[in-house]
């Protein structure tokens, strides 16, 4: 399965046990650290912020819970919430399985670097 640069780097915080937090960070990054992102990580660091807002609102609108998300779309409970808080990097396919359960649309850009 293919894997971004900015997933890999998300992946390598996460296993450093260096880290001096009690949680682990998740993909959501500091205004430092954005600028140190590649135009491609940032573009993806602005869809997964895009995403997350509307799954939110999309999911209060309809008045689901975390639960009827899982129970709609097959992903745990706790997953949905590590989404929403920006915790977990979904894959594609989970995206897709979120969008089709809230009915929301999405578009993804892709810019093709030379």
């Amino acid at each position: 399965m293919w894997k971004s640069s900015f997933a890999k780097k998300n992946k390598n915080i996460k296993s450093n046990q260096n880290l001096k937090e009690n949680h682990v960070k998740g993909w959501e990054r500091t205004k430092e650290e954005l600028k140190e992102l590649s135009p491609s990580e940032l573009q993806y660091y602005n869809f997964l912020e895009s995403f997350t807002l509307k799954m939110k609102q999309k999911r209060g609108y309809l008045g689901y819970s975390k639960r009827k998300v899982s129970e709609l779309t097959g992903i745990e409970q706790a997953y949905i919430g590590k989404i929403e808080n920006k915790k977990a990097s979904p894959t594609l396919e989970t995206i897709f399985r979120i969008c089709n359960a809230l009915k929301l649309d999405i578009e993804i850009k892709i810019n093709i670097e030379n």
